[in-house]
């Protein structure tokens, strides 16, 4: 069972994938809940509490 943390990062990655179809560069976004960025060939989460999430890039939504 995932946990509503899991879902927030997931949330946020889902996010970044929908900005990236209009600004293809985008590799950044931030929010109130946390941030996501690519690094290399993962998404990096930071939640606001600091706790942290990685997820395969993808063009498709998680």
């Amino acid at each position: 069972m995932e946990t509503n943390e899991s879902n927030d990062a997931k949330v946020l990655c889902n996010l970044l994938i929908a900005k990236q179809k209009d600004e293809k560069q985008c590799q950044y976004f931030k929010t109130n809940i946390g941030t996501v960025e690519i690094k290399g060939d993962k998404f990096v989460v930071t939640l606001k509490n600091q706790h942290s999430f990685k997820f395969p890039v993808s063009d498709k939504p998680l």
